[in-house]
Parts: C-alpha cells; structure tokens; sequence
C-alpha cells in the first residue's frame, strides 16, 4: 500500500483549503483517452455550452432542452426551462447566474444555477438571437437579426441590469451601388471587455448578392467602426485581448490588429466555432465531428478524432486540458486530456493532466465534492490535513484507473468527530500522479 512522504513543501503535490461537511464515496472514473462520448438524455441538436467550472455546466438545443451537469459531465440533468422553441446559444456569469436564447428572440434568464428560469423576454415573431455572452450577473450582451420593415437589420444589444432593459447598435446597410437596399443580420459576437467588442455580420443585396463584414466598438458601445473587408462573416469568434482573435468561415481565421486584417489558418479541417484558453492552445469543432488543436496561435493544427461524424456546433475549454464539444442528435464529447488520446497535456501552468479540481462547494456548510482527474493510472494518497500539517482524515488511496473521481467529505475527522471551522488542505500524491499542484478552500 502506498504511504505518503514526510509533508514538505516538495512532495506535496496539491493543496485544497477546505470548508466542509459530508459522505465519503467514489464516482465511476471517465475516459483520458482523448475526447469520449458522455450520455445525453435527449437526442435533439445541441447548440450552446457554458462550463464555469471543470465540473459544472450547462449545454441548451432544440425543443427548450437545458442540460445540467456538476459532475464534469459524468451525468447530465434536464432544467425546467419553460418553453419548447429551440434554444441557441448559452452563457453563465457564474454557477449562480446565466442567461439562454433561442428561436422568436426568445431570452432565459435564472439566479439560482437554473433550478428555475425566467422569461425576459418573450416569444416574438421574429428571427431567433444568434449568440449571447455574460460578462457578470449584470451586464450581459447579445446579438442576432431583426425584421425592421420592408427588410431586416443585423443589431447587437447590452444590458447593464441583467436584461431589465437594453442599449442597442443596428448595422447600417450601407448604399453600394447599385446595392441600395439589403438585408442584414448578426452572426456572433464577442465581448473582450466593459469597452471593447466585436461582432460579425452579412448583408445580402436585392440582387442576391451577399458580402461578409465586422465590427469594433472600443467604447463600449457608444461608436462602432466597420472594420475594411475582406472579413470573415463568422458563425464563432473569440478575442484573446482586445487584438488577438480568432474567427471562423468555413476555416479558422487570426488577426493580430484588432480585425483590421485577417490570415486564414493553415488547416483544411472545417470550422463552425473555436476555443482558445490563451493566444496559443485553441480548438475548433465544425461538420462531420471535425476537431482541430493548436499550440502555437494557430501556426499548425492537429486533428483530433472525435468518434463522432456528427456536426459539432459549440466548443468550450475551461483550461488547457477539460472541454466540451456539443453537437447534433444529442452530441455530446468531452476530454480531460486537451483531446490528446495519450493524455499528455502542453499545460504551461501544470505540465500533466494529472490534478485536483477545486472543490464544490466552496465554502461549504454540508459537504464538499473533492474530484482529481489522471491522465494515466497511478498510486495515489488523497488526504485532509490541518494548519499544522496533521492528517485528519484519509479520503482515497490506492491505485485508481485513469480518469476523474470524486470525493465527497463530511468535515470529519478520521474518529467521526466533526473538525472545527477554519482553514485545511487536502493534498494528492503518489508514484504517477505527475507533479505538484495546490489549491485551497475556507469553511
């Protein structure tokens, strides 16, 4: 049986400041083995995903279909979300407050992590909200296409009270001619920052002529400028700082000056969205379960399998190694090890994709989930310690398959006494894990 070092600051390998209460058990382990297929319970197409976690998220699709996971996707939970249009796309501030649209711009809205969700706005004949993203629990933006009599208009709108009410931009159909009338709408937004957003959009002329446009707003809204075409019209699009992004059109395009000019990547995977967690780890996910991973901003992309020939709609990395990918008929693909079927990981921070996930809640009155995810099977020691570095209580050890478990802690100790409130550690070693990692936690 493997006994954990001395505790020094060397072999200590992670750290979880807890605060706590209740059961001790063991959840089956998932895959590491690249991206693998979680269960959906339902087979509608999934078009939004919003993780605030490792562990917690929503994903929404068609027929009103909400899903809910706290488990890092291990089980998947249908919300109550009051309506069966299509829903679109996604977005949470926190595990607390989020926001869903959908078809005939209907908007969601919940406070409490979507055991119930309200109606801000409601269904409208109309076409639906093509992206959404919250910035907090109070400002939040969105944009889509609206019917503006004889045409439509592509607009984007924020809101600076939760949706209460809304500020606006509708895109000008400039005259070209002899294009002097069209229709217009919004594909996907992106919001850097309070001051700094873009969105992307068509125009499609009366003569059934279509151009591709973008645009900036670097005062949060009061101006926009129309950035010089060629642009991609993109479906998805994410900014790393307000001058690095991403885009798609079919393929994945970079810019590097604000979207003043944009170089088409060198992949021949199709992309419909991306996901990058700094200026050089993304991915994309397109048609026919097209996955692609970059490592260096995008220089050279690797496909990754999918196991899925499905049409993969939405993407979402919440760190160099935990992602989800969401797609038609009820798809739904997740990795913990950055989709790299032999587990290793290029984490600048860790190194592995062996590490312990903060724990859930945080703090917490009645019990605490504690989940550590390896990238390969190994020996482990996972224990909770106080101030002082005593061990109070043994949570897991032995050898453990790779893949995630979870913990669950009553905030006892190893006599059955409850501890006091304070600050403690829990701490995961062992021959294999793969190198220190530190994390913490107050009851």
């Amino acid at each position: 049986m493997y006994r954990h070092p001395p505790i020094t600051t060397g072999i200590m390998v992670s750290v979880v400041i807890l605060a706590l209460f209740g059961l001790l058990s063991l959840t089956g382990p998932a895959r590491a083995d690249g991206w693998y297929t979680q269960t959906a319970p339902t087979t509608v197409n999934l078009t939004g995903v919003s993780f605030v976690s490792a562990d917690e998220g929503w994903i929404c699709g068609g027929a009103g279909v909400i899903l809910h996971t706290t488990d890092g996707g291990a089980h998947w939970v249908t919300q109550f979300s009051g309506t069966t249009l299509n829903l679109v796309d996604v977005s949470f501030a926190n595990a607390q407050v989020g926001y869903v649209i959908g078809d005939s711009k209907i908007m969601l809205r919940t406070s409490n992590g979507g055991a119930t969700w309200q109606m801000i706005d409601q269904p409208q004949q109309d076409y639906p909200w093509a992206q959404i993203q919250a910035l907090d629990s109070q400002r939040v933006w969105r944009g889509g296409t609206v019917i503006e009599e004889p045409f439509t208009s592509g607009v984007i709108e924020w809101s600076g009270n939760g949706g209460a009410s809304w500020s606006g931009y509708s895109m000008p159909c400039v005259p070209y001619p002899p294009h002097n009338v069209c229709n217009a709408g919004v594909t996907s937004i992106y919001v850097v920052n309070s001051q700094v957003a873009y969105f992307s959009a068509y125009r499609r002329w009366y003569d059934g002529s279509q151009d591709n446009t973008m645009f900036r707003t670097s005062d949060g809204g009061t101006t926009w400028v129309e950035l010089p075409p060629p642009q991609p019209g993109s479906p998805g699009m994410q900014f790393l700082n307000p001058t690095v992004g991403y885009a798609t059109y079919g393929y994945v395009y970079k810019t590097t000056d604000a979207g003043n000019t944009w170089t088409m990547q060198p992949t021949s995977l199709m992309a419909t969205q991306v996901s990058f967690v700094d200026v050089t780890h993304g991915w994309s996910v397109g048609p026919d379960g097209d996955i692609g991973a970059t490592s260096d901003g995008g220089t050279t992309w690797v496909q990754q399998a999918s196991g899925t020939t499905q049409t993969l709609n939405r993407v979402q990395f919440v760190d160099y190694s935990v992602g989800t990918a969401v797609g038609n008929q009820g798809t739904i693909l997740h990795t913990i090890s950055g989709g790299d079927p032999t587990g290793s990981v290029a984490d600048p921070a860790h190194g592995s994709a062996s590490r312990l996930l903060p724990p859930v809640p945080n703090p917490f009155s009645h019990q605490a989930r504690i989940a550590y995810e390896l990238s390969a099977s190994a020996q482990v020691f996972l224990g909770v310690f106080d101030a002082s570095g005593r061990l109070v209580r043994l949570l897991d050890e032995g050898s453990r398959a790779a893949g995630r478990h979870t913990i669950s802690w009553n905030g006892k100790d190893a006599s059955g006494i409850a501890v006091s409130r304070g600050v403690y550690f829990v701490r995961l070693n062992g021959a294999g894990v793969g190198g220190a990692q530190q994390v913490t936690i107050v009851r």
